[in-house]
């Protein structure tokens, strides 16, 4: 047992948080669980009506940091905050240096369905896939089923991803035929009732007067990256021609 310099009772540190993100997920058939942390890792136990019960293991191993002050510490928590924090950090992995944020959305029957976060800032190219199949997506639609793509001013949406995005236990992302941007974010109440904020956004001024980006084969593939530069390429859809 190792005590953190802070005084924390419980100090835990990974490289990747949807590792346990994952694991949460498989037992998340009720919001609130409770954590016990010992020195050989975190066992979460989640309960319903006290006829069935689910426990996760995480192994210390796989914390890049592992102190307690105790033997053994538990403690409740609600698995949905956490769940909300593979958008967070989506967010927190881009480059901020960017004037834009570029979102490409692939929707099925294309290889991949994702949807894709983009900045180009002064480190270069950076993205962020989230799968359609990934266990944090709980819906993934398009009712044209064609790919989108809109740019949208960084500057514009740090209120939402700064904010409200730090305190949201659900997400939804949309974007219309025009590249409206619509984010919704479901917050948990003290007395158990839950609220909604939502921010719309307009697309990247600087794109309005271009033309549209080309039609795009169902089948296409997002290209690997270009140059480094603070500002996109004037297309990132392209048809793929191989076989």
């Amino acid at each position: 047992m190792v005590a953190h310099p802070s005084g924390a009772l419980i100090h835990l540190s990974m490289d990747n948080a949807k590792t346990i993100i994952s694991v949460l997920k498989a037992v998340q058939f009720r919001d609130l669980a409770t954590v016990f942390a010992t020195t050989n890792g975190l066992k979460i136990t989640v309960e319903d009506a006290k006829c069935i019960q689910g426990n996760a293991f995480l192994h210390a191993g796989l914390f890049r940091e592992f102190h307690l002050a105790r033997d053994i510490i538990s403690f409740k928590m609600n698995i949905n905050v956490l769940i909300s924090e593979c958008m967070r950090e989506a967010f927190s992995e881009l480059d901020m240096s960017s004037e834009v944020l570029e979102l490409a959305l692939l929707p099925p029957p294309a290889i991949q369905p994702r949807l894709r976060l983009t900045t180009y800032g002064l480190a270069g190219t950076m993205h962020f896939d989230l799968p359609r199949t990934s266990d944090q997506v709980e819906v993934f639609e398009s009712s044209s089923g064609q790919p989108r793509l809109a740019r949208y001013r960084l500057s514009l949406l740090r209120p939402a991803t700064s904010r409200a995005l730090a305190m949201a236990t659900r997400i939804s992302i949309r974007v219309n035929e025009r590249g409206f941007l619509s984010m919704q974010f479901m917050l948990n109440l003290p007395d158990g009732q839950v609220a909604f904020v939502e921010f719309f956004c307009v697309p990247d001024e600087d794109e309005a007067d271009e033309p549209d980006p080309p039609a795009v084969e169902q089948n296409s593939v997002l290209p690997q990256p270009g140059p480094s530069s603070t500002r996109p390429p004037q297309s990132v859809f392209e048809p793929d021609w191989s076989d």
